[in-house]
């Protein structure tokens, strides 16, 4: 899941003095668990997958979905709580990635100043039980257990991810 905001448009802009901040326990497992598996099944009933043009080819996405809606302002608090800043919401969305994607290096659009990244879970095959799909934010690694997410500044630090390398008929729901 990815939650999206700005600072107000109105009063001093503050900013947020680290470039990204990871948030064990973001989710309890029980949300993460039942938003990962939402996520696997919404993929196999109705696939939105990205083609080879596109910013994170075999990704599936889904922008606005309601879950991940409710799941953000459940946890509004809480982002301005960890950032110390008066956000606004902009938008949300959920990816589940399959083996061979690549989420490329890139700043984010003027409405993700802050953003935030949750790791929703993942069913790994192949691979061993410590393996992470990293997360890198400027020149950090970030390995992110079910649950736990990395707030950054998206539209001034570069972020990616490298190719997901799992066998068949995996996924990483984020």
């Amino acid at each position: 899941m990815i939650i999206v905001y700005q600072y107000p448009l109105i009063g001093p802009k503050k900013i947020m003095n680290k470039d990204y901040i990871v948030k064990k326990k973001f989710l309890s497992r029980a949300a993460a668990d039942l938003s990962a598996l939402y996520s696997f099944y919404n993929y196999l009933s109705n696939p939105n997958v990205e083609g080879t043009t596109a910013q994170v080819p075999l990704s599936h996405y889904v922008y606005a979905d309601p879950l991940m809606e409710s799941l953000a302002t459940l946890s509004h608090p809480k982002m301005e709580k960890i950032t110390r800043l008066e956000l606004l919401p902009t938008y949300t969305y959920f990816r589940l990635y399959t083996p061979g994607a690549i989420l490329k290096p890139h700043i984010d659009r003027d409405a993700c100043e802050i953003s935030v990244s949750v790791c929703l879970g993942w069913d790994y095959k192949g691979v061993t039980d410590d393996y992470r799909w990293p997360f890198y934010v400027g020149e950090s690694r970030i390995d992110l257990d079910i649950g736990d997410a990395v707030v950054y500044k998206g539209i001034d630090v570069e972020h990616w991810r490298d190719e997901f390398i799992a066998e068949e008929d995996s996924w990483h729901a984020q």
